[in-house]
């Protein structure tokens, strides 16, 4: 398996030899800079015939494993939308503007 860590604008580069040469791959969320991006590396992945996998990191969370099983225990009722907003630290920054620049 190769794991991609890297700025999405890398993405593509950076995994389409591994899925060519008949590797798994695990990417970092989002896959690619665009709903094309993505829809053309999940072509890649099932054309080679390889797994490909896709991380979302806050899926971990505690909060948000819990909120999930609240959610599917039905205790709150049926859930027909939601909404997050939250503080990033500015020593982050903020990687908006990742998805559209240009690969390195």
């Amino acid at each position: 398996m190769v794991v991609v860590a890297v700025k999405v604008t890398d993405h593509k580069k950076a995994v389409t030899p591994a899925i060519k040469a008949g590797k798994a791959v695990f990417v970092e969320w989002p896959l690619g800079r665009g709903l094309d991006e993505t829809k053309e590396l999940a072509a890649l992945v099932k054309q080679h015939g390889v797994k490909g996998f896709v991380g979302a990191q806050a899926m971990q969370s505690p909060a948000l494993r819990k909120i999930a099983e609240v959610i599917k225990s039905g205790g709150i009722g049926r859930v027909v939308g939601t909404s997050i907003s939250g503080i990033v630290p500015k020593e982050i920054g903020y990687w908006g503007p990742w998805i559209t620049e240009r690969s390195t």
